[in-house]
């Protein structure tokens, strides 16, 4: 019966909104921003294997989940052609009717962690003794190279998106930021950001990246399809409520 009533409180707080978890908001004096790298927004807390669902309808997309050390953030995005968008660009939001000029990729997501990033990865000349450390560190300071899972939810076509994604993940890709994995010398390496495509993310656009810094959302409730390995998949997700009725 013990069990039972674990089960059943652990349910309820999983199918409830938003996960049912409220958290107070951490005390800073001022909340850390992109003027100051972000400094101080990771300090003093533990890396959670948590995932921040729908993280863009926080009061603070990204920053608040990090700023807990939630581990896993996602973004839903959108990209079309049309009048409203003639800078091509892509937009963050649940549904086409909670899209706005002002909440992209970029914006909430890309540009916090790239200047976050920069800030974490001095050069030598800019360190004491000027020496760095000889990996990239990640966003969490209590643990430099754990990695962040960013999963990109592809809302619209698939196919014409991918491109898109991997040209905003470009200057990203530069600095060795993201995990990768050598299809020709077989080794995978673990960075500051690990990508997952999951929703219309085409697999087979996946699986042609010769150098894929770009990964599959691995279907956990249907794992037969012998093209998906933990190098295509190093993380798998599902419904709860379909993985165990």
């Amino acid at each position: 019966m013990k069990e039972l009533s674990i089960w059943s409180i652990l349910t309820q707080l999983l199918y409830s909104s938003s996960s049912g978890l409220e958290f107070s908001p951490r005390d800073f004096p001022d909340f850390p921003s992109a003027q100051n790298g972000y400094n101080g927004l990771t300090n003093d807390v533990f890396i959670k294997q948590i995932h921040s669902h729908n993280d863009y309808w926080r009061e603070r997309p990204l920053l608040t989940a990090l700023s807990y050390g939630v581990q896993s953030v996602e973004a839903d995005v959108w990209n079309f052609q049309s009048d409203y968008n003639p800078d091509d660009e892509i937009y963050v939001g649940h549904n086409l009717n909670r899209l706005s000029k002002d909440r992209t990729l970029d914006s909430l997501y890309l540009d916090p962690l790239y200047t976050m990033l920069e800030a974490h990865n001095p050069g030598d000349g800019d360190t004491v003794g000027g020496i760095a450390e000889r990996l990239p560190s990640g966003v969490f300071e209590t643990d430099i190279h754990a990695t962040l899972y960013v999963f990109i939810d592809f809302k619209s076509e698939g196919r014409a998106l991918f491109g898109k994604i991997e040209d905003k993940l470009a200057r990203f890709k530069e600095k060795d930021w993201l995990s990768h994995y050598d299809t020709v010398t077989g080794q995978f390496i673990w960075r500051p950001l690990t990508v997952i495509g999951t929703g219309n993310t085409p697999l087979e656009s996946v699986l042609a990246m010769k150098d894929r810094y770009i990964f599959f959302d691995g279907p956990l409730g249907d794992l037969s399809d012998e093209r998906i390995d933990h190098n295509v998949s190093p993380i798998a997700s599902g419904a709860l409520r379909l993985l165990v009725g």
